[in-house]
């Protein structure tokens, strides 16, 4: 008989629970969903992290990330930058 000496490979996923619409002011971050509408305030910004597809924003008052699939998650931490920079 055959015999199978492999190892299990783990990949973590991003999937989409919602689709909307990701607004950036002066003030907040603001997201508008089919299911549920989120606002983070910038004073509260701790981190953002990006990644190829997707972005996690950090903030003060909730341990986990929100997670934003984005097209291009490099230019909404751009902009996220600008927003807080203009807000001071």
């Amino acid at each position: 008989m055959g015999s199978f000496s492999g190892h299990p490979v783990q990949q973590d996923v991003i999937a989409a629970l919602d689709s909307g619409q990701i607004v950036i002011t002066s003030k907040r971050i603001v997201y508008v969903g089919w299911l549920r509408s989120l606002s983070i305030d910038l004073a509260k910004l701790v981190s953002i992290q990006a990644y190829t597809d997707a972005v996690a924003v950090f903030h003060q008052g909730k341990e986990a990330p929100d997670l934003f699939k984005l097209h291009v998650p490099h230019q909404f931490v751009f902009w996220v930058n600008v927003a807080s920079n203009a807000g001071r």
